[in-house]
């Protein structure tokens, strides 16, 4: 498996996503999110990390939506693409409109920081192909906006499609509708969800129960490359090493040589070859 994993300013955990991929033996590179062109062929998905994008300033999302990377993002899953968001990765998709809804902040008003029993509602997705229906998760939170919204009509369009892939088990964190914690788009290929799941594949950090999640995605991808989700496999990738062989980037394994690519891969490096912290939980 091949991630890509956007970076966005002031995001924070881009480079604990990294190290959670490569701990789970898959490659995964960082992605500038100046970057205006995404080679569709060069990743099996790609990751938005939590983290407070442009500082949450207007609404969480709300500026991260008008990066240069996003008009590819929005082609690569229109494509098939599994894309997928954490946290603020989820508010952007609904930013962006590849997700439907919106996040409001929370019922309490407060910031939450948790490990939270969340159950899977859905196995429609790319995220949770590989669970059964209700299967018990508990994974880590950390948000202030993390109250989902949608109108009616919506809703009832997207429990009928089975695109509510997660909801909250008790007690419920943030007011969100349903009790909504992750949903999907009709195709299953674009999922966001409040749950940190990159968070929950360390024993250390209390839970391993995001393996699935991870595992989930690969056979999702497999699908992909036999021809039974509908999109060809990636070819952009050497088969023995999994590395882009883009024309015009470099393989040490940013997106390119810009300098917030250097800072961002610099970071990943350093976390990978230490422990991961569970501090500076955010959106």
């Amino acid at each position: 498996m091949k991630y890509g994993v956007i970076v966005f300013p002031g995001g924070s955990a881009a480079p604990e996503c990294v190290a959670a991929l490569r701990h789970l033996g898959h490659d995964a590179e960082l992605i500038w999110h100046g970057n205006p062109a995404v080679d569709p062929d060069a990743y099996d998905c790609l990751l938005l990390p939590p983290g407070h994008s442009y500082g949450d300033y207007l609404r969480p999302g709300a500026i991260a939506k008008l990066s240069p990377i996003m008009p590819s993002v929005q082609e690569y899953a229109a494509g098939g693409g599994v894309v997928v968001g954490f946290g603020n990765g989820f508010q952007i998709l609904l930013e962006a409109g590849l997700l439907p809804g919106a996040m409001l902040i929370n019922r309490s008003c407060k910031y939450v920081c948790r490990l939270q029993r969340i159950a899977v509602e859905s196995t429609k997705s790319a995220l949770t192909c590989g669970f059964q229906a209700a299967d018990a998760l508990l994974l880590p939170i950390a948000h202030r906006w993390g109250n989902y919204w949608v109108d009616d009509g919506t809703l009832e369009r997207m429990e009928h499609n089975g695109q509510i892939v997660l909801v909250y088990g008790d007690p419920e964190p943030n007011g969100s509708l349903r009790g909504i914690a992750g949903i999907c788009n009709e195709s299953g290929n674009v999922v966001g969800t409040m749950a940190h799941f990159h968070r929950a594949v360390f024993e250390d950090l209390g839970s391993t129960d995001g393996v699935g999640a991870f595992a989930s995605i690969a056979s999702w991808v497999e699908k992909v490359r036999t021809g039974r989700n509908g999109r060809s496999a990636p070819s952009g990738r050497s088969e023995g090493s999994g590395r882009s062989v883009r024309d015009g980037h470099s393989a040490r394994g940013g997106c390119c040589s810009c300098r917030g690519c250097d800072v961002a891969e610099s970071a990943a490096n350093m976390i990978a070859a230490t422990s991961v912290e569970g501090g500076n939980a955010r959106d």
